[in-house]
């Protein structure tokens, strides 16, 4: 059986360019939600969908950066598997956050672990 575990502190928002601002319209509770959307989807396609000669758990987070009406513009990843992590980049890509306003980046962290 396979689980997915939020990482420490779920979703990390910020805006992007040398201040911090107020990030726009979202926010931590936000872009919980629309990762939880796709939560199983991205279990399914990224690792479940593996063979048997897979790690027994993986931690990737992605950087994922939303355009100001909520596209997601690009998306960059770091971890202890590149395949998982480039197949995670490619479903962050498709999913669409609220309007935040002015380009925020997101970093959300997956933890996958073969149980």
């Amino acid at each position: 059986m396979s689980g997915l575990l939020g990482g420490a502190g779920g979703p990390n928002v910020g805006s992007s360019g040398p201040s911090a601002g107020s990030g726009g319209g979202l926010d931590s509770s936000s872009v919980e939600r629309v990762v939880a959307t796709h939560r199983t989807g991205v279990k399914r396609t990224c690792w479940e969908r593996g063979g048997a000669d897979q790690k027994s758990s993986v931690n990737v987070t992605i950087s994922a950066t939303v355009a100001p009406n909520g596209s997601v513009s690009s998306t960059s990843s770091s971890g202890d598997d590149p395949v998982v992590a480039k197949c995670i980049e490619q479903q962050v890509k498709a999913w669409h956050f609220n309007a935040p306003g002015s380009t925020t980046t997101v970093n959300i962290p997956f933890k996958f672990v073969r149980q």
